[in-house]
């Protein structure tokens, strides 16, 4: 009994490693699972830079459509002190003129 056990488990072994299934057991079967694992590490960091990207677009797009809404208007109701004549501010210095009477 237990020499047939051992042949029935050893002949399951030796069908285990001829599938593929079990070809990680290689050095070509594990840089294969590497390259795969790369690949599929490089592609997940791709779709989430993607989503990012678009996320700061869908959020700049909104800014940019939503209207701005106006504030209530403020009214200065106050008075100022009024001045009597307006000042005048002037680069141009007047030159006098002296007209004598004639004699």
């Amino acid at each position: 009994m237990p020499h047939r056990l051992t042949s029935l488990i050893a002949s399951l072994l030796l069908i285990g490693f001829c599938f593929t299934g079990c070809s990680y057991m290689t050095a070509q079967g594990r840089r294969e699972m590497a390259y795969r694992h790369y690949v599929d590490k490089h592609i997940r960091q791709r779709q989430k830079q993607m989503a990012k990207a678009q996320k700061a677009a869908n959020r700049r797009a909104k800014q940019h459509l939503q209207p701005e809404i106006p504030s209530e208007p403020i009214v200065n109701a106050g008075t100022e002190p009024q001045t009597t004549e307006p000042i005048t501010v002037s680069s141009f210095n007047p030159v006098e003129t002296t007209t004598e009477p004639p004699p």
